[in-house]
């Protein structure tokens, strides 16, 4: 798997809860060819482990406003794509 650069811009999650998203966000890169797909990827590793409802965007240029449980959200750059993975309230 490709490694990717990686920079958190803000998160209250754990620090393995945050690894285990950063290698989430790289494997749907190299499994997923459009920002739906990865973001689908994303959500579905996290309902998976760490029960519903998660929700991520990913993308280049977005703006948004939404309410999150705490310390369920981050938001990372991977290379040039940022995402933004939050369990809703």
């Amino acid at each position: 798997m490709k490694e990717y650069q990686v920079t958190i811009l803000s998160s209250e999650m754990s620090e393995d809860v945050e690894t285990y998203a950063c290698r989430a966000a790289s494997e749907a890169l190299s499994m997923e060819t459009s920002y739906s797909g990865i973001a689908g990827y994303i959500k579905k590793a996290f309902d998976k482990k760490y029960k519903k409802t998660w929700h991520c965007i990913v993308g280049t240029n977005y703006c948004g406003a939404f309410s999150h449980e705490t310390g369920n959200f981050i938001h990372f750059i991977l290379d040039d794509l940022t995402f933004l993975l939050f369990r809703s309230t």
